[in-house]
């Protein structure tokens, strides 16, 4: 193997950054067989870089951002390439080997906007957005119209081409210029890879000055298969180089996008496909797939994926099943705890709610949250940081008279109360699909969102919900009142498989369950409550695939 080894790769900005760090990953190896392992990247342009005008699924021919690399390799003019995994097509030359793939960054699509949007969608207007993919044309537009603050339908999608930072760049011109979009979407493992170059990363800070971000959600917007994975490739013969490659292969990543591309594959392959795959591991309940979109043959499919637990035996016929979640919607009632959630500049006046004593806090540049508890009658004020983070635990917690804005970084549970904030006109970035608070925390650690640390947040939750959370400044902005009546009562009784929806309605219910009914929930708090106590329970995605296993349905 040469002492120096050449690395081709394209030369955007994002195919550089993307390179350079699998470099310094290789020179960075220290093992009995590499150490001290020089890597020089070589700038190489492809067609799919100079034919920037025409849509992507409209350009002649196959491999347009990969030929001329493939064709250094082949030469020698390089040891091995760095591609974008889903660039690659189904079928590569025999001489070539898929030496690593090393471990994938987040897979998502993520929305970025020029803050301008907001009075835009207030009076309604037409919002410009730039992509890419049928896919994205397919699957993006009706998130949005139900995603977006005030959930306006004028939506208007162009197609767009470029590097990532020009594409950025169109959100900063001035709006009587063609080229002016109101926003655009991107594949999120760009902005993460152009975040750890340091060079990159000064430009990208400017382009994300003023702008809004939306982490699109897996559930509604699967990525293109292998999105977010890079593949590196050498000569199949270059046996010393393969060995090293290895040593920065990720199997689960693999298992992960080989799934993905396979599916690709029975459905026609192609970068002209309207549907997204996407394979990842979500805690408790292992690989989950979701596909959605529009098939070859024009039919449209919307699947999830996931190793259910093994089919019910005949003994164990759910003849009598507990749905915890129509039970609570019959059963409970909200009490609101705090009327008034109010955020303003320059003062920051907090209350310390066990001991009931005001406390005049430090003054800060930025933030304040006031937050009036008419419960105990007293003021209670959110953590302050100049780059507030609110998590909303459902859409319940989010009292009516608020005056959150877009300033404020809010994620929430679910896409059920992201589309209830949305219709306040609350602006969402991301939400843990309903997975639990532990499937979105990778996310909000990414560095490139410039997101405050978790012991930061702001968490508005109900009161019996407080003591399960272990970071951020908990708020219980309103109280669940149970009223399970003997119907209800009767029914859990008798129950031989049993839902929980929550686990304040496990505590409250749970010594009239029989021994040896079969108790399931999702995967988030309740489930977390449920295991710490070493309880037997099945997790499931939502009741809706609990009801699935059941054949209830």
């Amino acid at each position: 193997m040469r002492s120096t080894i050449k690395l081709g790769t394209r030369r955007s900005l994002l195919a550089w950054s993307q390179s350079l760090g699998i470099a310094k990953t290789l020179e960075a190896l220290n093992s009995d067989t590499f150490h001290s392992v020089k890597i020089e990247l070589v700038g190489i342009e492809t067609r799919g870089d100079k034919i920037q005008d025409v849509p992507l699924n409209q350009v002649q021919g196959k491999e347009f951002f990969v030929e001329e690399l493939d064709t250094a390799l082949r030469s020698g003019a390089v040891d091995m390439t760095v591609h974008s995994l889903k660039d690659l097509s189904l079928v590569r030359p025999k001489e070539f080997v898929c030496a690593a793939i090393p471990k994938r960054e987040n897979s998502r699509d993520v929305a970025i906007f020029n803050s301008h949007v907001i009075p835009k969608l207030r009076s309604n207007q037409t919002i410009k957005i730039g992509t890419s993919s049928p896919r994205r044309l397919e699957n993006i537009p009706p998130f949005l119209a139900q995603a977006l603050p005030w959930q306006k339908r004028k939506l208007d999608f162009i197609e767009i081409r470029g590097n990532i930072n020009t594409r950025i760049a169109r959100l900063h011109e001035l709006p009587q210029n063609p080229r002016y979009l109101d926003g655009v979407v991107l594949a999120m493992a760009g902005l993460i890879r152009l975040w750890a170059d340091p060079i990159a990363r000064e430009e990208l800070k400017v382009l994300l000055k003023d702008t809004l971000l939306m982490i699109l959600p897996l559930k509604t917007c699967p990525s293109a298969p292998g999105q977010g994975a890079l593949a590196i490739e050498c000569l199949a013969s270059n046996t010393e180089l393969r060995k090293l490659l290895l040593l920065i292969h990720h199997t689960e990543t693999e298992r992960h996008v080989l799934q993905e591309r396979a599916l690709l594959s029975d459905w026609g392959g192609g970068c002209h496909q309207a549907f997204g795959a996407t394979s990842v591991c979500e805690g408790k309940l292992g690989d989950c797939f979701f596909i959605r979109g529009k098939k070859p043959d024009g039919s449209f499919v919307d699947e999830f994926k996931w190793h259910a637990p093994p089919a019910l035996s005949p003994s164990d016929n759910p003849r009598n099943a507990w749905n915890g979640l129509d039970w609570a919607k019959k059963c409970t009632q909200k009490e609101l705890l705090i009327n008034t959630l109010n955020i303003h500049d320059n003062t920051a006046v907090v209350n310390h709610i066990h001991e009931n004593i005001a406390v005049v806090n430090h003054i800060h540049e930025n933030a304040i949250a006031v937050v009036n508890h008419i419960h105990e009658n007293i003021a209670v004020v959110n953590h302050i940081h100049e780059n507030i983070a609110v998590f909303i635990a459902h859409s319940n917690a989010l009292p009516e008279k608020n005056n959150l804005t877009a300033d404020h970084r809010i994620y929430t549970s679910g896409l059920e109360s992201w589309f209830r904030l949305a219709a306040q006109g609350i602006w969402v970035e991301g939400c843990g699909e309903g997975l639990g608070f532990n499937s979105l925390i990778a996310t909000l650690q990414e560095p490139v969102l410039q997101l405050p640390k978790l012991s930061d947040w702001t968490i508005l939750t109900h009161d019996d919900a407080t003591e399960t959370w272990n970071t951020g400044n908990v708020i219980p902005t309103y109280r669940v009142r149970h009223n399970y009546d003997d119907q209800a009562k009767s029914a859990l009784i008798n129950a031989t498989h049993v839902f929980w929806a929550s686990g304040s309605q496990f505590i409250r219910l749970k010594d009239i369950v029989q021994p040896q009914a079969h108790l399931a929930c999702g995967p988030g708090k309740t489930a977390e409550l449920l295991q710490s106590k070493h309880i037997k329970t099945l997790v499931f995605p939502s009741v809706k695939e609990w009801k699935q296993w059941l054949k209830i349905i």
